[in-house]
């Protein structure tokens, strides 16, 4: 295993262990309109794609080594799959900025992809996500998923035409 492979293990058996400096966390508009959307996203993956409330990790510190050190960035919301592999990576972004900070949340969840355990079980997706509602008052909701377990960096999913899965991808069947 990779450091971060280890790391990562040990921090899913023992969440207390990673604390959480809180003091830069505002309350403010885009902070509260974050929170709601992943908020109705985590009703979506219960009730539309069939995960368990125990599956979902909301604002789940995933560690990474790097040169510089270690980094704590922050997964929004964090499926797992079956047998406990981790499964769906979101990034929630605001509406009105998803398009101005679309790059800059790909990369990031490419790099949280790449510090969480071998997926050679199980497909991990990677998706930055929004939703919002138009002046009719109809919910609508913008992503892009990304396989991150057959294109393992940007550079490599650019290279193939930056190719995206149709919808997000329900919860897996497990045969005993």
């Amino acid at each position: 295993m990779r450091l971060n492979e280890q790391f990562f293990v040990f921090s899913r058996r023992a969440p207390h262990m990673i604390l959480r400096d809180a003091r830069d966390q505002m309350w403010d508009d885009a902070r509260k309109e974050k929170e709601r959307i992943i908020a109705v996203l985590c009703v979506d993956l219960i009730e539309k794609y069939h995960y368990r409330l125990g599956q979902l990790h909301v604002q789940e510190l995933i560690p990474i080594v790097s040169g510089a050190g270690w980094q704590y960035p922050e997964a929004d919301v964090l499926v797992e799959g079956a047998h406990t592999n981790p499964r769906l990576i979101v990034k929630a972004i605001p509406h009105d900025r998803y398009h101005e900070e679309l790059i800059a949340a790909i990369e990031e969840l490419f790099l949280l992809a790449r510090a969480i355990p071998s997926r050679k079980t199980a497909p991990l997706y990677i998706i930055p996500y929004t939703r919002w509602y138009d002046e009719a008052g109809k919910n609508k909701t913008e992503s892009m998923v990304i396989n991150a377990s057959v294109f393992p960096t940007s550079e490599s999913w650019i290279a193939a035409g930056r190719p995206l899965e149709v919808d997000i991808p329900p919860q897996e069947i497990v045969q005993q």
